[in-house]
């Protein structure tokens, strides 16, 4: 998966009892909805929210998921998620995540999503908008990889 040095955002949240399984740990399913957390929160320190895309007659779908448990979380355990986009293609492109124990540093868990873009009238797959493409670049001070992947 990737390493630290990838990310260049990040922010830290706790787990809440509501999140945890009769073992006391983080139940799996929750894991995704840390990762689409982390979207938003990429997404809106991009200044670019989610309801513009929709105003702007684009959305972005879940094509695939991937989520690599490595320790347990528990309950008002502090954690850091961090979050990159590793790649994008015409209208594919991908989120990688690397969420950690705040304190210590272990890695908790890893994953990564795939998007398409999708214009909403012909329900077809459309091109990745090129305003946000230069703002993630700007951010991830890199050119995006263009990976074998959904497109």
């Amino acid at each position: 998966m990737s390493q630290s040095s990838d990310f260049k955002f990040g922010f830290d949240f706790r787990v809440r009892y509501a999140e945890t399984d009769a073992q006391g740990i983080v139940h799996n399913s929750n894991y995704l909805l840390y990762f689409e957390l982390g979207r938003v929160e990429y997404l809106r320190s991009l200044e670019f929210d989610y309801a513009s895309c929709i105003q702007q007659g684009f959305d972005f779908l879940l094509a695939a998921s991937h989520v690599e448990y490595r320790s347990p979380a528990t309950f008002d355990q502090l954690l850091y998620l961090q979050v990159c986009v590793w790649w994008v293609k015409r209208s594919s492109f991908q989120f990688r995540y690397q969420l950690a124990d705040k304190r210590s540093g272990n890695i908790i868990a890893e994953g990564y999503t795939t998007h398409v873009t999708l214009d909403l009238k012909t329900r077809t797959s459309s091109p990745f908008p090129e305003e946000l493409k230069r703002k993630i670049m700007g951010l991830e001070q890199r050119i995006l990889t263009f990976e074998v992947g959904i497109d």
